[in-house]
């Protein structure tokens, strides 16, 4: 008995089920689906929908962004406007103003150190007190049998008063340490020794400049261990220049310093 291409629908239809229909394809036999809307059935305007056709309708909301499936109400909008300006406010505040122009509204800057970025640092100028003279010959000569004058005279200096001298005995238990500094103005001379009466002490003999800031100074001579030491100075800038010793023996010792220059003062910080 042959196979008739459609079943017509019935009953089915005014309640919206399924219909199934055999169809023929060539010699094979397959199902064919199709989902009957009752409103629309029987009318020719509107044909029939498939399953297929709300598989398109499926896959075309499905490819949506989550945004446009539910985009935010306009509260929400105000408020992620508002908590967005609030942080980049406390940020700017808090962090960017301390840390990159110095203004601490707050005091958290100051309390996180942010301040101490935006602090300029400070200069330790040191002049070529003693250079320059070293091309001298390079210096056209006045007139026949006259001086060549020195390209930095200031390498003389006249005193009306005879240098100052002093010998100091610093006497340092074990583990003690302490520092004693000679006051120069810059261009002055200053000659030293110094002895110990047993073993060896570390020594630093080192300047700085008092309005400079404590974290600016210069080293001219370390000694890790050692016994003694003489020498010169001409002091690079105007400020404290002298020794730093350090007794890590298990006995005592007796340090012997002899100085002599124009220096202004000698400060003894005494067992730091």
């Amino acid at each position: 008995m042959p196979l008739p291409d459609r079943i017509p629908a019935t009953s089915n239809i005014e309640s919206g089920f399924i219909i199934s229909a055999i169809a023929r394809d060539g010699g094979g036999i397959f199902p064919a689906v199709r989902t009957i809307d009752p409103k629309l059935a029987g009318d020719r305007e509107n044909p029939i929908r498939t399953s297929d056709d709300y598989y398109k309708d499926n896959e075309l909301i499905n490819n949506l962004s989550p945004y446009q499936n539910h985009p935010p109400s306009r509260r929400r909008l105000i408020v992620s406007v508002v908590t967005t300006i609030t942080g980049a406010t406390l940020a700017l505040v808090l962090i960017v103003l301390p840390a990159e122009h110095g203004i601490d509204l707050t005091g958290i800057g100051s309390a996180l150190g942010l301040t101490e970025i935006s602090t300029p640092p400070s200069k330790l100028l040191i002049n070529e007190v003693v250079a320059g003279n070293e091309n001298y010959r390079a210096v056209q000569v006045p007139a026949f049998g006259e001086p060549t004058p020195l390209p930095n005279p200031s390498v003389f200096q006249e005193k009306a008063v005879p240098p100052r001298s002093e010998l100091r005995t610093i006497k340092m238990d074990p583990g003690a340490k302490t520092e004693i500094k000679t006051v120069l103005r810059e261009g002055q001379m200053l000659l030293f020794n110094w002895t110990i009466n047993n073993g060896e002490v570390y020594s630093d003999f080192h300047g700085h400049e008092p309005d400079g800031g404590a974290e600016y100074w210069v080293r001219y001579k370390e000694q890790q261990s050692g016994s003694g030491g003489s020498g010169s100075l001409v002091a690079p800038f105007s400020g404290e220049h002298g020794w730093f010793w350090l007794n890590y023996n298990k006995f005592p010792v007796v340090i012997t310093l002899n100085i002599k220059g124009y220096y202004e003062d000698i400060i003894d910080y005494g067992h730091l």
